[in-house]
């Protein structure tokens, strides 16, 4: 999910995928707040006082959980390794050969098959 740095005291990010409103605190807590329409996705990032929107629209309406405390916007993998480029490259060949039939599906909607069909691609490939 991409995360989007917003001007707040006390929000450092917001992001949204889906139904899934994510926050990340600046104290570093990170929260998902689930089925949330993208209205109100737009409301809080529209809103001059973030904080304030999802204590009055968000909390105590939608279902949320807390999430890893990891810098969520700082997320994003090193591709320039040339292993991980090889892996990459050979995944990509065996997606398209439609060994596995999840290429539409986000990292979010990953589901233990396809971690098995993942962690079998690796071992194939000597990695694991």
């Amino acid at each position: 999910m991409e995360m989007t740095e917003v001007k707040s005291s006390n929000i450092k990010a917001i992001g949204y995928s889906g139904v899934t409103l994510r926050v990340e605190f600046k104290s570093g807590g990170n929260y998902e707040y689930l089925d949330v329409p993208k209205d109100i996705f737009d409301g809080i990032m529209k809103s001059d006082s973030k904080g304030g929107y999802l204590a009055a629209e968000i909390k105590g309406t939608y279902k949320f959980r807390k999430v890893d405390n990891i810098p969520m916007g700082k997320l994003k993998p090193k591709i320039d390794h040339p292993k991980t480029i090889k892996i990459i490259k050979l995944l990509d060949e065996r997606i398209k050969s439609g060994k596995y039939d999840f290429v539409n599906e986000t990292i979010e909607g990953i589901r233990s098959r396809q971690i098995a069909a993942l962690i079998d691609f690796l071992v194939d490939e000597g990695v694991i």
